[in-house]
């Protein structure tokens, strides 16, 4: 089968045509990262007061941001696009150091199974404690996921503490998936 395979690539490459190259099964995982769409869904209102709503910092040399905390209410959503795929995947979250000490709510949508990490306790939306914490952390696995994201209505008191996250691609949301599986032709 390789052989063939070989041979169809390097007949394929004579005409001047791209060969992809597909992982086989038993290759290594893949990793992807994503970087939020920040979305001010409300200022300068009696639940959302002020004209900023979120902010932007930095930690370690990479852009972070922050929200506070808004009881019930939405004034602000971060959101991650996560790569759509048959294979289960971790996905992991940037916590800034120092400045994160809110609870975070994640709502993870798609088409399949999502199971959150032991660490996170059930409830609406998967909780993560950001504040013992810092760095990457598992919010759980599952495979056909389409978007990861929370707001700052995570039923902690206005103003109670900081939502912190990353701003860039390789502090946002971390998304490991193993092998792809072949189904049978």
């Amino acid at each position: 089968m390789r052989a063939r395979t070989a041979a169809v690539a390097a007949a394929l490459s004579l005409t001047g045509t791209l060969v992809a190259a597909s992982p086989a099964a038993g290759s290594a995982s893949s990793t992807f990262s994503f970087r939020p769409a920040v979305t001010t869904h409300e200022a300068g209102t009696d639940k959302c007061p002020g004209t900023d709503q979120w902010f932007r910092d930095s930690a370690e040399g990479k852009g972070i941001a922050w929200t506070w905390t808004n009881g019930r209410h939405v004034c602000v959503q971060v959101a991650y696009m996560v790569r759509y795929t048959w294979t289960t995947c971790d996905f992991f979250f940037y916590v800034p150091p120092k400045l994160a000490t809110a609870v975070v709510r994640f709502h993870i949508r798609g088409d399949g199974d999502f199971r959150p990490a032991r660490s996170v306790v059930r409830g609406p939306g998967i909780p993560v404690n950001e504040e013992p914490v810092s760095g990457w952390v598992r919010i759980g696995s599952g495979n056909r996921v389409r978007s990861i994201h929370f707001t700052d209505a995570n039923r902690q008191d206005y103003r109670a503490a900081r939502i912190g996250w990353g701003m860039e691609a390789d502090n946002g949301i971390k998304q490991v998936c193993g092998p792809e599986r072949r189904r049978p032709l």
